[in-house]
């Protein structure tokens, strides 16, 4: 795999950036590649997947180029107070590469996924940008945004800064649960792909956005894994996983 380190400057946040991209390169240069676009949690960034996890050696065993993209502590929204991140992730971030990297264009050849923050970012993806990819994968996700809102985890100021006032949120674009509820033709969804560890601290906001997913008539592969919490040593399990099942739906198309 070719492993690269790309500082751009974004229009939409009027920042210098930074990406890391890999690419295949086990069977010579190709006009393009699949591509899963890999989110990163709250406390990290685009170089989280590459410190704390084999995602380059399984990315190779797949064909898959990656592009990971520093989203910073937004939960890839356009912040109440601060960077326009859903518009620099859903919209420019995607140009940019493109234009840069040999990625495929096509639907049924990109994917999105990412843990915590990132399984919201990837999910969200999937239902405001459904003519995107053709999967979204979510590993200890935070899915149901207004409950986290009442937890007494993390910086209640912060969370305000990044969705606006908490009254405000139930039935917003950040309220995915509700979003779910509205959908007119599931089937034009990409295909969903959910997991969390039975000793995260997200699980029962899991075990809600699946039971939603169920109530809607909206299919999502879920499953539960005995032992885990919310950790690097689950999500660089679940990312190898996600591979090989985002490969399979990427088949089909």
């Amino acid at each position: 795999m070719a492993f690269i380190r790309c500082g751009l400057f974004s229009e939409v946040l009027r920042i210098q950036t930074e990406i890391n991209v890999v690419i295949p390169e086990q069977s010579g240069i190709a006009e393009s590649y699949p591509v899963i676009w890999l989110f990163h949690g709250m406390s990290d960034n685009h170089s989280g997947w590459i410190r704390n996890t084999s995602v380059e050696r399984y990315a190779e065993e797949y064909g898959f180029a990656v592009v990971m993209a520093d989203a910073q502590r937004s939960y890839y929204c356009d912040m109440h107070e601060g960077g326009a991140y859903w518009r620099y992730m859903s919209d420019e971030l995607i140009t940019k590469a493109r234009k840069l990297f040999p990625l495929s264009h096509e639907r049924s050849k990109n994917a999105a996924a990412g843990l915590s923050m990132g399984g919201f970012g990837a999910y969200r993806l999937a239902f405001e940008r459904p003519e995107l990819i053709c999967a979204a994968g979510s590993f200890s996700g935070v899915l149901d945004i207004p409950s986290r809102l009442k937890m007494n985890r993390g910086n209640r100021s912060e969370m305000r800064r990044i969705f606006g006032p908490p009254e405000q949120v139930p039935g917003s674009v950040n309220d995915l649960i509700h979003r779910m509820s509205r959908l007119t033709d599931p089937e034009s969804l990409p295909a969903l792909y959910q997991c969390c560890g039975t000793r995260d601290v997200y699980l029962k906001n899991n075990r809600r956005f699946a039971s939603a997913a169920q109530a809607a008539g909206i299919p999502v592969t879920y499953h539960e894994d005995e032992g885990y919490g919310h950790e690097w040593n689950y999500w660089d399990i679940s990312v190898r996983k996600f591979f090989a099942w985002a490969a399979a739906v990427m088949k089909e198309k």
